[in-house]
């Protein structure tokens, strides 16, 4: 993962944890939610992040002990398949946005680039479905449907800040992030 993908995925996350509330009783949702044993090295700070994420969600959806473990181990694995999709689709816009920008644009290449890029929203919308799956196995509905708009909260609050950080950049043309290419 790129710096600036783990750089938003922190403060995503840390804004989740903000906007979570306080935690309460916390050394008893520690009990709840153990950490996932250390690899070889230093953890992650998205990792750690989103262990404390965990925390959070336990407390807003009131989750049991094996609820909260399980939910631990959820967000570690979706984590995971989310960060490869961000990052096949940041390389994906990279590419068609120097392919647009170039004056002899290879129209077949920027097709099957889009094609990619729609392929990569099945893919997403496809492991949104089976991790709901897999959640409801230990989650009433009420709980995914809280969960699911913390995330919605998160992923707006993301988006949020970046479009802050956005406006206050000097214009350098076409963006990673533009939603309209311009052409």
């Amino acid at each position: 993962m790129t710096r600036c993908g783990r750089v938003w995925t922190l403060l995503g996350l840390l804004a989740l944890l903000v906007a979570a509330g306080p935690l309460a009783a916390q050394q008893s949702r520690q009990q709840r939610v153990q950490p996932r044993p250390q690899r070889s090295g230093e953890r992650d700070q998205s990792e750690q992040l989103l262990d404390r994420f965990a925390l959070r969600v336990t407390e807003a959806l009131h989750l049991d002990d094996e609820q909260s473990r399980r939910l631990a181990e959820e967000l570690h694995v979706s984590r995971a398949a989310r960060e490869r999709l961000t990052n096949q689709r940041r390389s994906i816009r990279r590419q068609l946005n120097q392919l647009v920008r170039s004056p002899s644009a290879d129209e077949a290449r920027i097709g099957r680039l889009l094609d990619e890029f729609l392929e990569l929203y099945r893919r997403e919308a496809e492991l949104n479905i089976e991790e709901q799956a897999r959640l409801a196995e230990f989650l009433t509905p009420l709980q995914r449907a809280r969960l699911f708009y913390l995330r919605q909260r998160l992923a707006q609050q993301a988006l949020d800040r970046d479009r802050q950080q956005t406006d206050r950049l000097p214009d350098r043309g076409l963006q990673e992030r533009d939603p309209d290419p311009g052409f």
